[in-house]
């Protein structure tokens, strides 16, 4: 299991977090997919089989913290959801918003099974959903701005996935 914790300088817009995910999983099927076992009997490899009931608020989630929301709110949140089995019956994945943190931040939870992404496409997957400047081009998939602090431009590794343009207000 891989759990991501992003804290945000803002909540973002609940519909921009709904299209970007939505967009993330016609992109990647794993993330519309669950693993069946081979046999009923649990043995061999699972096959990935569409879920044809994906219902994407059963994976995506907004939560408002009570008063007062530190980082430890969103540190407890984290580690349960990290400690607590997926559904077998779904796909392997769910992602939490969590708002009304102090300073009026919001916190991004991100949880996966590792057959669904490694670490190196988690980054790609996060890529996908953030932006590094405050206000995107339209309908371009990236950012205005230049180059991040090693010279690399801020889609380089959202590319690969493709898309619509990141969430604005992260």
């Amino acid at each position: 299991t891989i759990v991501a914790v992003l804290v945000l300088d803002q909540a973002p817009r609940w519909e921009d977090v709904q299209m970007r995910v939505r967009a993330l999983t016609h992109t990647l099927p794993r993330f519309h997919s669950r693993a069946q076992p081979a046999s009923s009997l649990g043995w061999g490899r699972p096959t990935w089989v569409d879920d044809d009931g994906f219902d994407l608020d059963i994976h995506l989630r907004r939560m408002v913290a009570p008063s007062p929301a530190t980082l430890r709110t969103v540190l407890d949140l984290a580690q349960t959801m990290g400690t607590t089995a997926f559904d077998p019956e779904l796909p392997l994945w769910e992602a939490v918003v969590l708002e009304g943190m102090e300073g009026g931040q919001a916190a991004l939870v991100v949880k996966l099974h590792h057959a669904v992404v490694d670490g190196v496409g988690g980054i790609a997957v996060i890529l996908h959903l953030l932006d590094r400047f405050r206000t995107p081009r339209p309908e371009t998939g990236t950012v205005d701005g230049g180059s991040g602090a090693n010279g690399s431009s801020a889609n380089e590794g959202a590319a690969e996935i493709g898309g619509p343009a990141l969430l604005a207000g992260m």
